[in-house]
């Protein structure tokens, strides 16, 4: 078991996350059928401009750093919008910390964070291509409301 340590902080250092946000857009784009040019067509930083322009019920970045390396291996991004609504934006692990239930404990953090928010609602999504991660959604009382389908240009298939 690696020795991490957790820090919660805020949107005020979402640039530290930016390397690994990076690995999740990759992710994705390698598991993506249809829609690879959208996962990537927002630069990072633009993501964060939205992210804090419609989280103005706080955000929680909870950060995991290994101990014995000093290095950033991890994280959660939690927002909650003008509704009270939480969301689960991302989360992610290296792929050497994962079963090792840090990921659980992220979630245990984000659900917890939110739960002295009293927020109204909590949601996350998945995208396509990134179904397998259900499962461990669902160990927190995750279900599947909807999916969303989108019509694809010729030049997306």
């Amino acid at each position: 078991m690696p020795k991490i340590k957790y820090i919660a902080t805020d949107g005020k250092d979402l640039e530290l996350i930016t390397p690994l946000r990076e690995k999740i857009r990759q992710y994705h784009v390698a598991r993506s059928t249809f829609f690879k040019e959208r996962i990537t067509e927002k630069s990072i930083e633009e993501m964060n401009k939205q992210l804090l322009s419609k989280a103005v019920g706080g955000i929680l970045l909870d950060l995991v750093r290994d101990v014995e390396t000093g290095r950033l291996v991890g994280y959660c991004l939690t927002s909650i919008n003008e509704e009270r609504q939480g969301e689960i934006g991302s989360i992610y692990l290296e792929p050497e910390y994962r079963r090792h239930r840090i990921g659980y404990r992220l979630m245990e953090r984000a659900l917890r964070w939110m739960d002295r928010q009293d927020v109204k609602r909590k949601f996350l999504g998945i995208g396509a291509g990134n179904e397998e991660v259900v499962g461990f959604y669902r160990r927190f009382n995750f279900e599947v409301r909807s999916i969303i389908m989108e019509q694809v240009e010729a030049k997306d298939k």
